[in-house]
This record gives structure tokens, C-alpha cells and sequence, in this order.
């Protein structure tokens, strides 16, 4: 029997990773020199018309007995009933003046013991629609038989319809006028007859009516918003390490498009990651803000402004962001309308003006970094491993970013658990820099990585491996930037070994 070894030699991987990889595209933008910022826009709060005001699911039922204590008769296209009424709808501590209806229905379910056909009229003097006529919708009811009674249901839709709340005097709130005429059919062949026994039940329902604009009085109501958690995705693909900001500059924003005051006072606000938590150092904690109510010209809505600029200088957002979180946690409380109704049930929302309060983060990548790590999975395809028993990886880098690395090659079981670290024990160089801080040569480097026996099994078994680029800014350098077109380019080349037998 003969025995021996050949080498192979194999390409398995190559690519590159710019800033782009690095961070998400949706919070990169790139400036007219091409280098880079970092916009984030939190929504930390919304309070909108929904979670303010809203018309509740409210059943009117009304019963009409005859108004004669003897029987009647009743000519087709007669009236024998008419009977206006103010129905007060339950809005909570809301006193509303006005609505218009986005969606919605009134659900109507007749009964009548007249033995004839009636036609039933049901009116919202108050409620226009985009046209300018006012709701009015006919039900035909067909005659009873002696002894039963007839029945009809169905719904009308008041989408788009403006409804004045202030009643009939004109002075109140929460009222819909309504008016119903119950009359006999003009094509029944002959008068009805009709006593005081016969009855006519007539039950009316609003359901799932959402509104698009209010007015009125939203009342003096208090709001305690949180702990709430919001995730932070843009540093997702940096497992671990920090960086350290030149330059940061916050907008917390609050945004009033509801015509009421407010007080708002933020108790609290805590970036975090796995490890650590900041709480945010800066004046506006526990302090109250009194916000400005919203103005309406025609139907035209202009929100009130508040903005606090959060910066290095006075506060510690810089420490906050430099920790790579990935969710933020406030709390806060808000009091709506604390001087009462101030504006004499002039109050106002819209469906498109809520009031928000929102973080607007700029931050331009000027960084040093301090074992900043990104992985990058690898998926390897060594389709034949007969006689196979070593193999060392060769990476070959070209590095376009003025900072050093350092190669972490992690192995992978086939319940993607890690099994063993390969640490490359040379540095990747940091590319050269000009006078001005830019990059005017990348650095070219190789790598190699030996596996031993059992680390290549488990990459013969799962076929994949983790690259960890570990960055750091080398100690002579300040802050640096990061401009668009750095590249980090890899590939990695395998040099096999087989044992070959011939007997």
C-alpha cells in the first residue's frame, strides 16, 4: 500500500463591506463630500383622536304607542307619527360641539303591529353630508298579519357626514337631534286602521363610528405614558464594543396639533443595550413644560412647536448613543387642558394632527472606535472531503477604512452554537491618511488561520463560519470620518491537504 499527502488549494468566500453594511441605509445619509451622518428619528409618543375622543357603540331605543285611546284610520301618505328627539351620547369627560364621521353606521331594527305598509323616516336634522343635504333615509315596513307583527333591520351609513352636537338650542354638547316620521304607505290599497294597542318599536344603534375631526371640550384629562420601550434596530449588526462621538446634536420635539394646552413632564429616558443602561443627564427630566394650543385658519391646522436641543454640552446624549443601544425607555406624563375650558368649547383634533413627541438624532461619523465587532456569516461548500484532514484559510484583505482590525474566525455546531474561536494574531494595518484625515492608500494584508482537527469537522458538519472584523482606531489617531466609498474588501482561500492510498 502507497500513502501520500497533496495540497488543494480553493476559493470559498469573497466580499466587501462598506458603511452601508455596517449601519441600515434607512438612517446613513451621505453628504456633499461624501461623508456620512446618522439621522435616527424616534416616535417616542403619539396621542391622536382615537385615544382622545371617540363616540361609543350607543343603542336608542324607542317605543311608540298610538296617541289616541280609540281606533283610527290612517290614509296612504298619512302621518301618524312624528316624534323629534334629543339623544344625549355618553363621550366619557368629553363635551363635543361638532364631528365629522369618517366611518360608520346607525343600525335600525323595526317592529310594527300595524296591518297595513308603513314607511319609516329617520332624520338627522344636524347632519350633513358633503353636498350640504341633511341625513334622511326611508325603511319600508311590510303590513302585519292580525296577530304578528312585521319587522325590518338593516344599517345607514354616515361616512362623511358633518353632525352638529349642540342640540337643538344650539348651547349644549354631546346631543344628536334626531326625528322620525312613520307614515302609511302611499301605494297601500286602503286606509289603515290602528288603536292604542297597536305598536310600532323602533330601535336605533350607532356602531363603529370613527371620527376624522372633533370640536368642543376635551376636558382637563391626565395621561401617565410608561415605562415605554422602543427598540433600536440601527446598530443591530455591531455585536459588541463602543464608540466615542465628536459630535452629537438632538432635537426632542414636541409637535401640537390639537387646539388645548397641555403640561407635559418627561419623568424619565434610559438608553440600554444587553450590558449597560444610561439614564439621560439634561434639564428637561422632571421638569414641567407648558405647551401651546394648535390654531385653525379655515380648515387649514398649524401645530405648535416645542423643540429642546439635547447636545455634548449639556447633557450626556453623547455617552447614551456612544454605548450602541439597542432600545430606549421613558416615562412620562401628560395633562391636557390644566386651566380648565379656557377656549369655551373651542377645543379641536384632527385624524391628521396629533400630538407627537419625537427624538430627531444627527449624529455625522466622525468616531473613534473602541472594539467595535461586526459579524458577518459565511456559508462554506466543501462538496468532497474524501481523505480529507487539514485545512488552513487564507483571508486576503484590502482595508479602505483608517482603522485597524482584528480577524475572529468563530465555528458554528448545527444548532448554530458557537464552538470554538480562531483569533488571527496579527493586526490588520488601518489604510493610510493625508493631511486632512482621508484615506490615500488601502492597506493589503493576509491572514492565515489553521484549524485543528476537531474545529474542521464542525466545518465539515455545518458548512459555515462567523467572521468577526473587530475595528479599533489606532492610538495616534483622533476622531476620524467616515466617508461613503470606504470599502473593507475579503476573500478566503482554502489550502487543503489530502491523503491519498493506493494498495
Amino acid at each position: 500500500m502507497i500513502r501520500w499527502s497533496i495540497e488543494g488549494i480553493a476559493p470559498l468566500a469573497y466580499g466587501e463591506l462598506s458603511i452601508y453594511d455596517i449601519l441600515p441605509d434607512s438612517v446613513l445619509i451621505s453628504e456633499i463630500d461624501s461623508s456620512v451622518s446618522m439621522n435616527l428619528d424616534l416616535n417616542l409618543f403619539r396621542l391622536d383622536l382615537d385615544s382622545l375622543v371617540g363616540i361609543p357603540d350607543t343603542s336608542l331605543l324607542d317605543t311608540f304607542a298610538l296617541p289616541f285611546p280609540f281606533p283610527i284610520t290612517a290614509s296612504p301618505g298619512q302621518v301618524f307619527i312624528n316624534e323629534p328627539e334629543e339623544n344625549t351620547i355618553n363621550i366619557g369627560g368629553a363635551e363635543l360641539t361638532y364631528v365629522k364621521v369618517k366611518s360608520g353606521s346607525i343600525d335600525y331594527h323595526l317592529k310594527s303591529t300595524i296591518q297595513g305598509k308603513i314607511i319609516y323616516e329617520y332624520q338627522i336634522p344636524f347632519a350633513i353630508d358633503a353636498n350640504g343635504d341633511s341625513f334622511s333615509q326611508l325603511v319600508y315596513v311590510s303590513g302585519a298579519l292580525p296577530g304578528t307583527t312585521a319587522s325590518a333591520s338593516g344599517s345607514f351609513d354616515l361616512s362623511g357626514y358633518s353632525i352638529n352636537l349642540s342640540g337643538s338650542s344650539g348651547n349644549s354638547f354631546n346631543i344628536i337631534p334626531t326625528n322620525v316620521n312613520i307614515k302609511v304607505d302611499p301605494t297601500n290599497p286602503t286606509d289603515v286602521s290602528a288603536s292604542s294597542q297597536d305598536t310600532v318599536y323602533v330601535t336605533n344603534e350607532l356602531s363603529n363610528i370613527k371620527i376624522d375631526y372633533a370640536k368642543g371640550y376635551f376636558g382637563n384629562q391626565s395621561f401617565n405614558i410608561g415605562p415605554e420601550k422602543t427598540n433600536l434596530t440601527a446598530f443591530n449588526k455591531l455585536i459588541s464594543g463602543s464608540l466615542n462621538i465628536d459630535q452629537i446634536d438632538v432635537d426632542l420635539e414636541l409637535i401640537n396639533g390639537i387646539g388645548a394646552e397641555a403640561s407635559i413632564t418627561m419623568n424619565s429616558f434610559t438608553a440600554s443595550n444587553s450590558n449597560t443602561a444610561i439614564a439621560l443627564n439634561h434639564a428637561i427630566i422632571g421638569n414641567n413644560i407648558n405647551i401651546n394650543r394648535a390654531t385653525e385658519v379655515g380648515s387649514a391646522i398649524f401645530p405648535y412647536y416645542y423643540i429642546n436641543e439635547l447636545n455634548n454640552s449639556n447633557s450626556n446624549i453623547d455617552l447614551m448613543l456612544e454605548l450602541l443601544p439597542d432600545s430606549v425607555e421613558y416615562g412620562l406624563a401628560l395633562e391636557l387642558n390644566p386651566l380648565g375650558n379656557v377656549s369655551a368649547h373651542n377645543d379641536f383634533i384632527s385624524s391628521d394632527a396629533p400630538m407627537e413627541l419625537n427624538m430627531d438624532i444627527q449624529l455625522p461619523l466622525s468616531i473613534i472606535a473602541n472594539n467595535l465587532t461586526l459579524a458577518d456569516t459565511l456559508n462554506i461548500d466543501i462538496s468532497d472531503t474524501t481523505g480529507l484532514h487539514s485545512v488552513m484559510l487564507n483571508i486576503n484583505l484590502q482595508n479602505g477604512f483608517p482603522l485597524e482590525a482584528q480577524l475572529d474566525l468563530i465555528l458554528l455546531d448545527q444548532n448554530n452554537m458557537v464552538v470554538s474561536h480562531v483569533l488571527s494574531p496579527a493586526l490588520v494595518p488601518s489604510a493610510s491618511v493625508n493631511g486632512n484625515g482621508v484615506v490615500s492608500d488601502i492597506s493589503s494584508s493576509t491572514h492565515q488561520l489553521t484549524l485543528n482537527q476537531k474545529d474542521f469537522n464542525t466545518l465539515i458538519q455545518n458548512k459555515k463560519i462567523v467572521l468577526n472584523i473587530i475595528f479599533n482606531t489606532p492610538t495616534s489617531s483622533d476622531h476620524i470620518n467616515i466617508y461613503d466609498y470606504y470599502k473593507l474588501k475579503f476573500n478566503v482561500v482554502a489550502n487543503f491537504e489530502y491523503g491519498v492510498e493506493i494498495e
